[in-house]
């Protein structure tokens, strides 16, 4: 059976992987490397906020075991990994008009008409189904910051469960049962 300490301890480390994405996704000043051009760029992750109020983090408990599951929308690890997946124009025109997107042509600002956002909707569909997004690493950043935060916590939890363990074990052994 999970002690109370350690369940405690593994959901608010769960917790912290979920917040810590938040985080992550919504950063501003968030820089990735471009895979085109390999220039750095800098911005938050999602545009519309749906990928970042999609995380939710679940802890299941057995007997002598526990499973802890971080949910999210079914593209976040590809987000997280910068990994191809299949986009179509719709897709990609639906995401251009949630996002403010401002064209250029030089260094001017342009109207963005719908032939623009058209046209721009197929290159970010070729682009996302041929080479992939740009790999961001905000969850894997997430986990490595949660488990730095919480794994002093988590074997502190344990040995303290443990602990309770022994005495009940030994005080049934010195009561006879």
């Amino acid at each position: 059976m999970l002690g109370e300490y350690t369940k405690k301890a593994v959901e608010d480390y769960s917790s912290d992987i979920v917040k810590f994405s938040q985080i992550n996704i919504g950063d501003k000043n968030r820089t990735r490397i471009s895979k085109m051009t390999g220039k750095k760029r800098k911005g938050k992750i999602d545009s519309t906020g749906k990928l970042r109020r999609s995380f939710t983090s679940k802890l299941t408990t057995m007997d002598n075991s526990f499973k802890m599951a971080i949910e999210a929308e079914d593209y976040a690890q590809d987000v997280n990994d910068g990994a191809v997946r299949r986009l179509s124009e719709s897709q990609a025109l639906k995401w251009i008009k949630d996002k403010p997107i401002r064209f250029r042509e030089g260094n001017k600002f342009v109207k963005a008409t719908e032939a623009r956002k058209r046209n721009f909707a197929k290159f970010v569909a070729w682009k996302v189904s041929t080479i992939g997004s740009d790999y961001t690493g905000y969850f894997d950043e997430a986990v490595a910051d949660a488990t730095t935060k919480n794994e002093d916590k988590i074997t502190e939890a344990a040995f303290r469960d443990a602990e309770s363990a022994a005495e009940a074990a030994l005080k049934s052994l010195n009561n006879g049962d």
